[in-house]
Formats: C-alpha cells, sequence, structure tokens
C-alpha cells in the first residue's frame, strides 16, 4: 500500500529539519544529554554490489567509507583454501565470487575503509553457530581476503548484521554479544575497529539490546552500530528520532555511534510500524534528507552514516536506492551528494532542485 504525502504534510518535517529543531529534543520526551551535531560526519556506502563501487556516479561522490556484508560461514565451506565449492555450495560460491569483485572494484574506487559486516548464511539462514566455531570462520575469512589482498582495506568489522531480526540469533542477545567478544579479540590483533550492534529501529529492539549489553564480557564496546530507517520513515509523526535517541540512551556516554544503514525507501518487504510498506520517490528523497540533517542534531557521538542502498531493486524486494531498478538517478542522489560529496557532481548542480541531470 503506498503511503500518501501530500506536499503539504512534507512540508513542515523538511522545514523543521532543515532549521535543526533548535531545542534539539526539548518536546521528545528526554535526550541523550548528549546533543549538538558532531564535527565532522564521515559518509559511506552499504551494500555488496560491486556494480555500484564501478558506476561513474558514485565515482563522481569521491568516498573513501564503504560497508560489506558477508556471510559468516562463506570461508569455512571450501576446505583449507577457503573457496566454496559451486557444486556443494552454490549460494556461498556465488557471495564469495561477488565479494572478491566487490573488494577489487572498492580498490578501483579509492575505496580506503571497510566496514566488514557479518551475516547470517546464504546457505543456513537458520543456523547458529557457537562463539568458538564463529571465530573459527571469521579467522578463515580474513585468511582469505589477505591472501587475495583484500585484508588490508578491513579497518572495522562487526559481528552480526540486525541480529534480533536474524532468525539465528533473535532469541539470544547473549550469543551475539559473544560474537562481539570474537571480533574484539581477533580486531586487538589485526588493529581493526570492533563494531558493537548493527541493530535496526524497531520496536522489539531495546530489550534486546539490554540482554546484549547484560552479555558483554569485559569493557563495553567503543564503538556501536545501528540502522535508523524507522525513524526517517516515521518522521511526519515524530521529527525527533525517538528510536535514536532511545537507543543512545542505553549506552555510555563515552560510546561512539555509526549510523551503518538508512535511506529513504521506496518500497520495503514488510510494513513499517505505520503499517503501510511504500511511498513515492520524492518522500523517501526527503526522509533521506530528514536522516542527514537530524541525525547529526540529534546526539555529538553519532560520527559515520552509511547509505543503504545504491540502487533499488525491482518489486517486490527492497528499494531504498539513490538509482532506481532500471538504472536512472532520482532525486535522493543529489540530496546525498550534497551531504557526503567534497564537491557537488556536475549532475547535481544545476539551480533549483535536487534533479540529476542524465
Amino acid at each position: 500500500m503506498l503511503r500518501a504525502r501530500t506536499a503539504a504534510a512534507l512540508l513542515p518535517a523538511v522545514l523543521a529539519a532543515a532549521i535543526g529543531l533548535a531545542a534539539c529534543g526539548g518536546d521528545d520526551g528526554g535526550d541523550s544529554g548528549k546533543t549538538g551535531a558532531a564535527a565532522t560526519i564521515v559518509y559511506g556506502l552499504s551494500g555488496e554490489r560491486p556494480e555500484a563501487l564501478g558506476d561513474p556516479r558514485f565515482r563522481a561522490l569521491r568516498m573513501r567509507h564503504a560497508r560489506v556484508l558477508v556471510s559468516w560461514d562463506l570461508a569455512v565451506r571450501g576446505g583449507r583454501r577457503g573457496v566454496p565449492q559451486a557444486s556443494r555450495f552454490p549460494a556461498l560460491a556465488d557471495e564469495y565470487a561477488r565479494l572478491l569483485a566487490w573488494f577489487e572494484a572498492a580498490r578501483a574506487a579509492d575505496i580506503r575503509d571497510v566496514l566488514l559486516a557479518v551475516k547470517t548464511s546464504r546457505e543456513e539462514a537458520g543456523r547458529r553457530p557457537s562463539a568458538a566455531e564463529y571465530e573459527t570462520a571469521l579467522k578463515r575469512l580474513l585468511d582469505v581476503l589477505d591472501r587475495v589482498g583484500a585484508g588490508d582495506l578491513i579497518r572495522a568489522i562487526s559481528p552480526w548484521n540486525e541480529p534480533e531480526l536474524s532468525s539465528a540469533t533473535s532469541d539470544a542477545p547473549e550469543l551475539a554479544a559473544q560474537y562481539f567478544a570474537r571480533v574484539r579479540g581477533v580486531c586487538a590483533e589485526r588493529g581493526c575497529i570492533a563494531v558493537a550492534g548493527d541493530f535496526v529501529d524497531r520496536a522489539s529492539t531495546p530489550s534486546y539490546i539490554r540482554r546484549y549489553l547484560a552479555g558483554v564480557e569485559g569493557a563495553m564496546p567503543r564503538v556501536w552500530s545501528w540502522h535508523a530507517y524507522e525513524d526517517g520513515w516515521d518522521r511526519e509523526r515524530d521529527s525527533g528520532m525517538p528510536r535514536l535517541r532511545r537507543f543512545l540512551r542505553l549506552l555510555p556516554s563515552s560510546a561512539e555511534v555509526w549510523l551503518t544503514e538508512q535511506g529513504g525507501i521506496v518500497r520495503r518487504r514488510g510494513p513499517g510500524d505505520d503499517g503501510q510498506s511504500e511511498q513515492s520517490v520524492t518522500a523517501a528523497a526527503a526522509d533521506l534528507r530528514f536522516l542527514i540533517t537530524r541525525a547529526q542534531q540529534v546526539d555529538r557521538r553519532v560520527s559515520r552514516f552509511y547509505l543503504y542502498q545504491w540502487q533499488g531493486e525491482s518489486a517486490p524486494l527492497w528499494d531504498s536506492g539513490l538509482i532506481a531498478p532500471d538504472g536512472t538517478a532520482r532525486d535522493a542522489y543529489c540530496v546525498f551528494a550534497r551531504a557526503a560529496a567534497p564537491r557537488l557532481p556536475a549532475a547535481c548542480r544545476a539551480a533549483g532542485g535536487e534533479q540529476p541531470r542524465g
């Protein structure tokens, strides 16, 4: 069902984001206590498609950070060399080939900082590895990437994507916290950043995070990751990003937060908190503009913003792309470019609008 958003309905939220809601949370039921824009927001792209990194429109943004998702068992299904056999594990073999192509494209695009986000297996979605099994698989994966010359790009690792929604970890936040502990140990050896969370902003998440926090061994994580889709989708009802604020209140004041997935959603697989699942590309661009503007104002601990996704997928799949499934640039491309690019791409320099040319 398509969400109806008239120009009149959009205007208040867009204007509120533009002026920064000077009170910065005075009417949202409380603040995290660390308000104010971060000195610098780092922008990156999240996704697994190597074609995105080769797109001239992406190259024009001159971004140096990217996030890629990879199945936890990618390198343990292929013997000592870690290469999955297509005859036995076709989904993982395809993922392996695309991952190598992604890193090659990342190098060509001058990506210098990769966040490796581990996720559930493409072969066995509900498979739940033990913490020891997980660590073995992660080290094998990193060995493979080192061997092909991609390991030096990996500057950060997050242990499990959206653990509260994953069929493997949705009822086991303590295990997800153990995965983080194993990542922290690996990163201590490699010199990378261990990133906790990769939580998504749904109603069930706060209780999950509390159990996750209780399960963390040793010091609290320094860097946390969050997916801020719902606050953009629901901005007309509450422009204070209440889900992000609620998350921030659970964290230590010294924590750093990376928004590792967000974008303006055109179509989603399931309905949002408002019961709707589609909206116009114009409304999606306004959502993205809101997220970019507002996230910097909510809390100065927010320091990174990774966009998902570059190109939307055809119906009925997920679509939050800057680029439409048919390859056409949307308004959202220039919305993102104005924030992320050190120099505005020529396609976005047309006066009086966001629509890219060409």
